[in-house]
């Protein structure tokens, strides 16, 4: 299965992003999935001189490439981007799953998931995920 993995960049202390979306995809890759994370990319698209926008218009494609889209909501902060990639998921009938911290809304991503993992911290999120299987 491959999957697309969403997050909030913008206002994000990357170091610490970068640990929470490494172990994440670690996890995931451990179940069995092929999994795409743009944070990875960084490097690339900074010496290929991207635009921000240049980097929405490559993650999209990316995000039509994947079986399942995979949104982690962490924090009440809002992301133009992932609102962006929820709404091209939902365009071509992506598999969503939401992972959401349990004091938080976000009743667009809630309506659209097709399941959703609640966690009340990361390490939570990690032992949650250790044990998922997503329903295809």
């Amino acid at each position: 299965m491959k999957i697309f993995v969403a997050y909030r960049y913008t206002g994000e202390d990357i170091n610490a992003l970068k640990i929470i979306l490494t172990k994440i995809k670690d996890i995931l890759e451990s179940r069995g999935g092929n999994v795409f994370c743009s944070l990875f990319l960084d490097e690339h698209f900074e010496s290929k001189g991207f635009s921000s926008q240049e980097i929405y218009a490559y993650c999209l494609q990316k995000l039509e490439e994947h079986d399942i889209i995979f949104f982690l909501i962490k924090s009440k902060d809002k992301s133009t981007g992932m609102k962006l990639e929820l709404e091209q998921a939902v365009k071509n009938n992506k598999k969503i799953i939401l992972a959401i911290q349990n004091n938080l809304h976000f009743p667009e991503f809630r309506r659209a998931a097709h399941q959703i993992i609640r966690f009340d911290g990361l390490p939570n999120l990690y032992d949650l995920l250790s044990e998922f299987k997503p329903h295809l």
